[in-house]
């Protein structure tokens, strides 16, 4: 599993599985610990469930492979306007080498989810494509050496590459997130990270060295274009914008918070280097969650990003590579698997009312 994400409703897990294409996971756990013909507790939910012995987890709703050979390597959705649709790139991978990509929109049935169309899929000037961010009508990929890729998304059966740009040395980008928050018919903005990376492991080779780049602040403007406006040394393989500040998954350099109150001069606030090699990371409320390969799962306390605070209790037997965030729980994924575990620790989802204030005449 390369990437993953949960629909809106939390109930459903959407995978970039590789050679599997798209596979989607019912993931409400309620359905199987309170199920009254098969029963499971919480820790059953850490495995393959099989109940009818047919070597596939049932957890399993639907599966959509890609064409041509393509693998699957990230995934986002698109669920407005009474439409169903999951945006994937993918590329094809010659001895564990991408070669050629792609970025596919798949058209989802509302009331069947089996039922499923490839309807556009388009060609990128690139070897690789993974990371993708999408929001309105525009979606954002991060395209290998190529750089990022803008396409225009209005519609969704015609998709149109409408901008690129590579970023310093043509760094090998890997993921990008929009930075939100910023007011309409000024410049948007965007943080892409990237690094050297073993597509065949899911995992960055690649180690911080002065002057090698990893982490770039992108802007487009109606009236300067795409920039880059500001870069840092730190590989990583994804990063997570979270408010003011940016998280990342940086390998070897565990997980790395930057902070973006000023975006053309970010500044790394906290490092976590002690809990091994971070292949991935996502954040809800006030926790970020890491994937650490063969020692699971961990969470890091992030109230205060300057000071985050690791907290163990999540592992498995699992090699997590991949990992997402829910309200009450942790779901990791790695060759073929998923896993969900409960929270170790209390968290903060949101706040209401927003302003902070119960009563105004008090």
């Amino acid at each position: 599993v390369y990437d993953a994400m949960l629909d809106p409703s939390g109930s459903y897990l959407l995978t970039a599985h590789g050679r599997s294409g798209v596979v989607i996971y019912s993931v409400d756990s309620s359905a199987y610990t309170s199920s009254v013909e098969n029963l499971l507790n919480p820790d059953d939910l850490l495995q393959q469930i099989n109940n009818n012995d047919d070597a596939y987890d049932d957890r399993i709703i639907t599966q959509v492979s890609l064409p041509d050979g393509f693998v699957a390597l990230g995934i986002d959705s698109y669920f407005e306007k009474a439409n169903d649709r999951v945006f994937v790139t993918g590329a094809k991978l010659s001895g564990g080498v991408p070669t050629e990509a792609r970025l596919f929109v798949i058209a989802f049935d509302s009331y069947d989810i089996n039922n499923s169309t490839i309807i556009s899929s388009l060609e990128l000037p690139s070897t690789a494509a993974r990371g993708v961010d999408v929001e309105n009508n525009r979606v954002v990929i991060a395209m290998g050496d190529a750089g990022v890729g803008f396409v225009d998304s209005y519609l969704h059966s015609k998709l149109y590459l409408v901008g690129e740009h590579a970023v310093p040395d043509n760094k090998h980008l890997l993921d990008v997130a929009l930075v939100e928050g910023e007011a309409a018919g000024r410049a948007t903005h965007y943080v892409a990270v990237g690094g050297d990376f073993d597509y065949q492991s899911n995992k960055l080779t690649e180690s911080e060295q002065v002057g090698g780049g990893g982490f770039y602040v992108i802007e487009n403007s109606a009236t300067g274009g795409v920039s880059t406006i500001a870069s840092l040394d730190i590989p990583a393989s994804r990063v997570v914008v979270s408010g003011h500040y940016a998280y990342l998954a940086a390998g070897a350099s565990g997980l790395v918070i930057v902070d973006l109150s000023d975006l053309n001069n970010p500044q790394v606030i906290a490092r976590v280097t002690d809990a091994g090699f971070v292949h991935d990371v996502d954040v809800r409320g006030n926790t970020a969650y890491l994937a650490l390969g063969g020692a699971g799962i961990v969470t890091v306390d992030v109230t205060q990003p300057s000071r985050p605070i690791l907290s163990y209790g999540m592992e498995t037997d699992s090699i997590v590579t991949t990992v997402v965030a829910g309200n009450y729980s942790a779901i990791g994924a790695g060759n073929g698997f998923v896993e969900i575990t409960p929270d170790v620790v209390l968290k903060l989802i949101y706040v209401d009312p927003t302003s902070g204030i119960l009563d105004r005449d008090v």
